[in-house]
């Protein structure tokens, strides 16, 4: 009979390595990428085995409560069969986990107050708008209307109608302004009454 080493047959195929992530981070953050170095390894077996590889996992990695980024020396988990084409390699890779505080949005329906009418009287044609913010979840989570009341400047207005954007009090840092509805709103100004003189008996 003829013996032919199997190792002749033997052939390389180049795959994508795919990390195992499990665990959720920390409240207020979330995973933002993932990176691994090499982002491929060549493995070495039979034809047939091979075939069946579309991919090479790496042992599971944990991210649950995780505030900062996480870098790992991950093995790798070959499958039956196949092993890296180059001996003297280590099987494993370095994976960096981005974890970043998580963006959201919330709108709030805010009251509107006019600021520096002096003595005259500022009549708002709307009561309420709709203030969006972006920023981490943690802090919109902590902000309520009273935080975001829309102020309508009409120092220097005469008496009569205009239309006057909206503004919004100091931010916290890391929060956005995403949009206000409606931007602009139309107050009325109205200058105080003048007494009647009193005719002199």
């Amino acid at each position: 009979s003829v013996q032919i080493d199997v190792r002749t047959l033997e052939t390389n195929r180049t795959v994508p390595v795919r990390p195992q992530v499990e665990g959720t981070p920390a409240a207020g953050f979330a995973l933002e990428s993932l990176s691994v170095e090499p982002s491929t390894v060549t493995l070495r077996g039979l034809p047939d085995v091979l075939a069946d590889v579309e991919q090479v996992l790496t042992e599971p990695l944990s991210i649950a409560d995780a505030s900062e980024d996480q870098t790992f020396a991950a093995a790798l988990v070959l499958p039956d069969g196949v092993r890296l084409s180059d001996a003297a390699a280590e099987p494993s890779v370095n994976v960096t986990a981005t974890i970043a505080p998580s963006v959201s949005s919330r709108s709030f329906v805010v009251g509107v107050v006019c600021a520096d009418a002096g003595t005259n009287a500022c009549l708002p044609s709307l009561d309420q708008i709709t203030v969006t913010l972006g920023g981490p979840a943690d802090q919109l989570a902590s902000l309520d209307a009273a935080d975001v009341t829309g102020i309508l400047d009409v120092g220097g207005l005469e008496a009569g109608q205009h239309t006057v954007e909206v503004a919004l009090p100091a931010l916290p840092d890391g929060v956005d302004l995403i949009g206000i509805t409606p931007s602009t709103v139309t107050v009325t100004i109205v200058p105080p009454a003048t007494p009647t003189p009193t005719p002199a008996p």
